[in-house]
Order: C-alpha cells, then structure tokens, then sequence
C-alpha cells in the first residue's frame, strides 16, 4: 500500500509539496510507514473512508477503494502529518522506535502488533502503561501468553512465549528477556518429554511434608 501525503513542513495549503511513504500493510517492528497509516486511519471518519462499503458476502475484497479526494480523508492525512512533527517523529519512521514495552521496569524494546481498530490480530493497547511514556505508543498489554501446539510423533511439540516476561523485578535475568523475543518474532520451546524438561532444568527443589 503507498500513501500519498502532503509535505510535513508542516502542511500548509500554499505548500503542496508532495512526499509518498511505502507501507507493506503489515505492522511489524521494522515497518516503516506504518507510524503514519495509523496516526492518518484513525483520524478519517468510518463513513468517509472507502469508495466500497464492507460487503459481507465478499469480507476478503471489501472494504476497499480510499476516498482519496474526500475532504474529511485529506484532513485526516493532513492533521496526521501535523500530529506527528508535534512529536518531532518523522512519518517514515519504523514503528518499532514508538511501539514498544510499557511494563513496569521494561526497557523501550520495540515489538509490531497495533490495536485492533485498525485491522490487528496481534492486538495492543497503550492504556496502562507504566514505562516509556515518552515513545508515541507504550504497550501497557495486550498479546500476553501466546502458543501454538501441534502434535508430533512422539510428543506434542509446543511453541510459547510471555510477551512481558516471567518476572515482575526488572532486575532479574527473566524479566524482559522473553519480550525481546517476542519483538524479534521468535518463540520459546516449551519442553514436554522428561528428557526435555532435564535438559532445560535450571534448578530443582524438593518439599517434603513434615510427618
């Protein structure tokens, strides 16, 4: 999808350089664009967006066709433009320098996903958060313990991930170490067999009841 937007400098209607921002449709960490689309989707009013309504005897080609010469989108594109040099962020910047962790402790590790309103199924929200509050969209939760389980020949085969991470003290070693993973869209092998388990074992108490 490219976006076609006035200059930033800021928009003025006297000023109509022209600047195009390539967006693959996705928000990935890396993507870059996507700042831009969100910041510029919001703002356009549900009625006012697409030539073609949502039909849904034909959900995967409808909504489509942006209204691009509606007044109220162009605004849209225009006030985002402005939103984002208020914040001195440039509207091609990756989404992962604005998106990132906003739990207690976390460090500004940049993760894709967005909310849900704009079509995410890996879907945030930026209420909540507690840290990082100077990046554009601090996560305050959202995707939390993801898996995906298939069944192999001789055991379940299971992949996980804790977006937030295990520990709630930023201090420990597990305590940011599974979101990183999660923003580098990799996943944690979740042992099973008892091979496994002694394989990734990092310590081992054993509690006896007092007779």
């Amino acid at each position: 999808m490219a976006i076609w937007a006035r200059s930033v400098a800021p928009p003025t209607a006297d000023r109509p350089a022209r600047c195009s921002r390539s967006w693959g449709g996705r928000d990935n960490r890396d993507a870059r664009g996507a700042l831009l689309f969100r910041e510029f989707f919001e703002r356009t009013p549900e009625g006012s967006r697409w030539r073609v309504g949502f039909d849904a005897d034909d959900p995967f080609n409808t909504p489509r066709d942006l209204q691009e010469t509606n007044g109220q989108v162009v605004a849209a594109m225009r006030d985002a433009l402005s939103f984002l040099a208020s914040k001195k962020i440039s509207p091609n910047a990756k989404l992962g320098s604005q998106q990132v962790a906003g739990d207690p402790g976390a460090p500004p590790i940049g993760v894709g996903g967005g909310p849900s309103s704009t079509g995410n199924a890996n879907a945030l929200s930026f209420d909540q958060a507690v840290a990082n509050l100077n990046r554009l969209y601090p996560v305050g939760y959202g995707s939390s313990h993801i898996q995906a389980v298939t069944f192999g020949p001789k055991a379940p085969i299971a992949k996980t991930i804790l977006t937030y991470g295990q520990s709630m003290n930023p201090r420990s070693p597990w305590s940011s170490d599974q979101t990183r993973l999660f923003g580098n869209k990799q996943w944690v092998d979740f042992p099973f067999t008892p091979q496994q388990i002694r394989r990734d074992r990092i310590s081992a108490r054993v509690l006896r009841a007092k007779s």
